[in-house]
């Protein structure tokens, strides 16, 4: 319905992911790309509640998580009157949790770009992702900008941006590992 549609505009791109992740195996015209993705359990935003509740006193993420879950759950509500009998809330945690890692916006619509997880991820590369201008390509596309030529076949890097740890822990499953401390030098 049209009401629903403009109460939860983006959850409804997280609803059709998961009636494609819901689907056997290989059914999903999709599969190639959800078969390079990772497994819920690793993605926090999946995990059992108590799981999460357990890091809140170690991550700023398990706050955000939890609040984030709430947000899920109050939606899925919303949703499941309209979701394919038996696809549960968990299903659609785990697209939602798909989205915030890898949907990028494009005039306020969220989009997914499968060809974009084929990339191995890098930060020390200069690349980016970036709406089209639409002088060369079509204004709704995204563009992966390369700082510098490649070679034919040499590899293409992506980078996950800047995030702090918290957020790389809740969209990703993984923090950086903290900048050493050098210890200033003692004379004397």
């Amino acid at each position: 319905p049209e009401e629903l549609r403009a109460q939860l505009g983006d959850s409804l791109v997280a609803a059709a992911l998961a009636v494609e992740l819901d689907r056997p195996s290989g059914e999903s015209p999709i599969h190639p790309w959800l078969d390079l993705l990772p497994p819920a359990q690793q993605l926090p935003l999946c995990w059992p509640l108590d799981a999460i509740e357990a890091m809140l006193g170690h991550l700023g993420a398990g706050k955000r998580l939890l609040r984030l879950r709430r947000e899920l759950a109050y939606e899925y509500a919303l949703l499941a009157p309209h979701l394919p009998t038996g696809l549960g809330e968990a299903a659609y945690v785990h697209a939602s949790a798909y989205l915030l890692s890898r949907a990028y916006s494009i005039d306020g619509k969220l989009v997914l770009i499968p060809l974009i997880d084929m990339a191995n991820h890098n930060d020390d590369v200069p690349y980016a992702v970036e709406k089209s201008d639409g002088v060369f390509t079509p204004a709704d596309s995204l563009n992966l900008v390369l700082a510098a030529p490649r070679e034919r076949g040499a590899q293409v890097f992506s980078s996950y941006g800047a995030h702090c740890s918290s957020d790389l822990f809740q969209c990703f499953g993984f923090t950086r590992r903290p900048a050493r401390r050098l210890r200033p030098a003692v004379s004397g």
